[in-house]
């Protein structure tokens, strides 16, 4: 083949055909007429190799899953959810495969660090004690006498002590990485195999397939290098790897002696349609059928938005005027209540009488008094019992009267039970409509997805939590007041 010579295959655009060149790296379509780079020439990838001491390795992996087979994936993720978009097989989807660079990088540490070891050994020790000896003294007539003085003596005693001795040593150890080599894709970049095999992989750049394109690698060694924190990453990895090599670890100065550098093209598919009014956009793996970015979209005329924000209002509006009747019966029932207990407090007086008589007869000692004392206590008594049991009753009778009458509709809690999987999905549309997951930062992209998913879980749940979590979004979703306390205790 002369190097004039083109290779024929399909545009990414639009389907025409392409001519490819001899040297593989550009293409252009006799269609549409745009170029296509499909692999870098030799001294864009030299320029890429700017990081010392490391080498370069190009290799690719091969799919093994067609773009056919992507949309079917994709189509049957639509029909496994319950509110999935309905005939999605209608939907003029877009797909586009390509090659992603992406660095992975095998780096060998050697770590110099330093720190102490202890050593526990006995020692002798000396401390001060105080003593007691007799001695014999003369007085000034010369007479001599006995007394006892005190002294200070050094007295030695055995003890164990810690001593710290430095050391050090080295520690070699290897660290791995795997960063995107293509700064063009927000979405793609974001993309990045979670296990990966280079026995897997072939060697060199991949050879363009129908409807693929080799995306170059724009992104340096040392670019990547340093975007990824790579430097501060190996220390962290240092410091834990030296973290056992000393009692007590003062210092670690890793250095990285080599750095292999393997640019690995991965064969991919970006699925992209129109729906509910706004584009999604997935990126699937060729090679194991995972799939990443956008939810798939929704069918968000499976529920009745403003039929349900009626309906919230209405149950709530209910609970809270059957609240109040019960507030309103609960209040009369504690009037009434003060009411019939009226004659009991009042004949709570009377017991002043006996305590009056009491210390009359305490001070006079008289037993006249004192049998008055227990006539008019016994009285007293066996009225007020008998006064109270009576009101009791009555009150009882009353509050069983009123509570007969309290409403027993719970709208609120009927409605949130019967109707929660229809908030559960009312939820993930509104999220799924206002929120395009590719647009976000990877972490915020990832909650997103959790919660979208698991409001997925909670639809096929009758936990407690999933009622709870409907409530939740009842109230945040028509704006009515978050709880209904008067309800909830019932």
């Amino acid at each position: 083949m002369s190097k004039t010579q083109l290779t024929s295959m399909e545009c990414p655009s639009c389907g025409g055909q392409l001519e490819v060149s001899a040297d593989g790296v550009s293409a252009k379509c006799r269609f549409c007429g745009s170029t296509q780079i499909l692999q870098q020439p030799t001294a864009q990838l030299d320029r890429l190799k700017d990081l010392p001491n490391a080498s370069l390795t190009i290799r690719h992996r091969m799919p093994t899953i067609s773009l056919d087979s992507a949309r079917t994936k994709i189509i049957e993720e639509f029909e496994r959810d319950p509110i999935g978009f309905r005939a999605p097989e209608t939907l003029d989807m877009k797909v586009e495969g390509g090659y992603l660079p992406v660095w992975f990088v095998e780096a060998t540490i050697h770590c110099s660090w330093y720190g102490k070891y202890s050593e526990t050994r006995t020692v002798t020790k000396y401390r001060s004690v105080t003593k007691h000896r007799t001695v014999t003294k003369t007085r000034l007539n010369g007479e001599p006498y006995s007394t006892t003085e005190s002294y200070t003596e050094q007295e030695p005693y055995t003890d164990t002590e810690t001593v710290w001795h430095p050391c050090n040593g080295a520690h070699d150890f290897a660290a791995f990485f795997k960063m995107p080599a293509n700064g063009d894709f927000a979405l793609e970049n974001a993309f990045l195999p979670r296990e990966f095999d280079p026995g897997k992989t072939q060697s060199g750049f991949p050879t363009p397939e129908p409807k693929h394109l080799v995306h170059p690698a724009t992104v340096t060694q040392r670019e990547a290098w340093e975007k990824h924190g790579c430097l501060a990453l190996i220390t962290e990895q240092a410091n834990r790897e030296c973290a056992s090599q000393a009692e007590q670890l003062e210092k670690v100065v890793p250095k990285v002696d080599r750095a292999d550098f393997m640019l690995v093209f991965l064969p991919f598919a970006v699925v992209t349609y129109s729906a509910n009014g706004r584009e999604y956009r997935h990126l699937f793996d060729l090679t194991d059928g995972s799939f990443t970015g956008d939810m798939v979209a929704l069918d968000h005329t499976s529920v009745d938005a403003e039929g349900l924000d009626s309906a919230v209002h209405l149950a709530h509006t209910s609970q809270r005027e059957i609240d109040k009747k019960i507030a309103d019966g609960q209040a009369e029932i504690a009037r009434k209540r003060r009411d019939i207990f009226s004659p009991v407090r009042k004949w709570g007086w009377a017991f002043a009488l006996p305590g009056l008589l009491f210390f009359v007869a305490a001070g006079s000692g008289y037993g006249l008094i004192w049998a008055l004392f227990w006539l008019v206590l016994i009285g007293v008594s066996v009225k007020f019992l008998i006064i109270r049991s009576k009101a009791s009753s009555e009150a009882e009778a009353m509050k069983q009267g009123i509570e007969a009458g309290f409403p027993k509709e719970t709208p609120w809690r009927t409605f949130i039970t019967d109707r929660r999987r229809d908030l559960l999905r009312l939820r993930r549309i509104v999220g799924d409509r206002t929120t395009i997951t590719s647009q976000l930062p990877p972490d915020e992209a990832e909650k997103h997805s959790e919660h979208m998913q698991r409001l997925r879980q909670l639809e096929g749940e009758d936990s407690p939590q999933a009622v709870q979590e409907a409530e939740r979004i009842a109230c945040s979703l028509c704006e009515v007041p978050p709880s209904l306390p008067a309800e909830m205790s019932r």
